[in-house]
């Protein structure tokens, strides 16, 4: 890589040409597309912010693939500490942090899977606990309960919305608990 000029449009420019090795690196780690683009963003803006701390004449490159990998980190890291919060615990939080982009989905926990599953009507649990804690196939699942497979599906696929829509709603209740909490000053 050649010297950097003390230019920013030189840097600017510089850094740019890395833009498809730093997506290479990031669809590696991430494994999707939507989420890679995103952390090359970071990358790039975070190395923008801190470009005086480059030092001149050394490799551009790995820096960049640096703070890439620090922000990766940092985002795992992130994100579970988040599963590991439960929507109940969700509603204690410091009422002056607001909940971020992270969807009811990136929160779940299995105390809350547990709980939705107690609150599903018992054909409901079985079925889902058969398909998924037990990982027992169709047919198997169709002998136990003596129902044909298609039955079974219809069944675990009604499971599953009633299992959804239970989490949402806990997700929604925590949301708003979690809103109406009195701000720290």
């Amino acid at each position: 890589m050649g010297s950097m000029n003390c230019a920013p449009a030189a840097f600017v420019t510089e850094l740019l040409a890395h833009r498809a090795g730093l997506s290479t690196q990031a669809r590696i780690l991430a494994h999707d597309r939507a989420t890679a683009d995103d952390l090359v963003q970071e990358t790039l803006e975070r190395a923008l912010r801190s470009a005086g701390q480059f030092k001149p004449g050394s490799n551009l490159r790995a820096w960049l693939i640096r703070i890439l990998r620090n922000l990766f980190t940092d985002n795992c890291r992130r994100n579970a500490l988040a599963r590991s919060v439960t929507f109940k615990e969700m509603a204690k939080l410091d009422a002056t942090v607001e909940p971020t982009e992270i969807g009811c989905h990136d929160l779940i926990s299995l105390e809350d899977v547990t709980d939705a599953l107690a609150e599903m009507e018992p054909e409901q649990s079985v079925m889902f606990e058969l398909a998924y804690i037990q990982q027992l196939s169709y047919s198997q699942i169709g002998e136990r309960l003596a129902i044909c497979m298609s039955t079974v599906g219809t069944r675990l696929w009604r499971a599953k919305i009633k299992l959804r829509e239970l989490l949402e709603k806990r997700w929604h209740d925590a949301v708003a608990a979690h809103r109406r909490a009195p701000r720290a000053s």
